[in-house]
């Protein structure tokens, strides 16, 4: 299958379709919120995993050798005299300098998932 360059195509091949989580986060799955007390489901476990590590995403290089999100669209490369630029595949775009290191994600489970949850358990 060809990848589609279209916004639709692009979040497609991106999609996440589970994280790994910790047995500590599954051992201590008891939490209680100004008086409301909650156990995450096993998805929401993995939502706030993936979450954390969106909010520290700066530290990890991706694939194309660039930390935080940036670093799942664009990639390093060296010029033949041995300067760098950064190269936007997906759109065609070149850059000099790299681009931002930008962290964090887009939280979107279906309503009713526990989005609410998920986000105090983050923060």
């Amino acid at each position: 299958m060809q990848f589609e360059h279209s916004l639709p195509g692009i979040l497609r091949e991106n999609e996440n379709t589970g994280y790994p989580t910790s047995t500590t986060m599954k051992e201590s799955n008891s939490h209680e919120y100004q008086g409301v007390q909650d156990e995450l489901r096993d998805y929401q476990l993995e939502s706030v995993a993936w979450a954390r590590n969106q909010e520290n995403r700066e530290k990890h290089q991706t694939g194309g050798g660039l930390g935080g999100l940036n670093g799942y669209f664009w990639e390093r490369r060296t010029l033949a005299d041995g300067d760098e630029y950064f190269y936007f595949p997906l759109g065609g775009h070149v850059l000099l300098h790299p681009p931002p290191i930008v962290s964090g994600g887009l939280l979107t489970e279906e309503m009713g998932l526990g989005k609410t949850i998920i986000t105090l358990e983050v923060s």
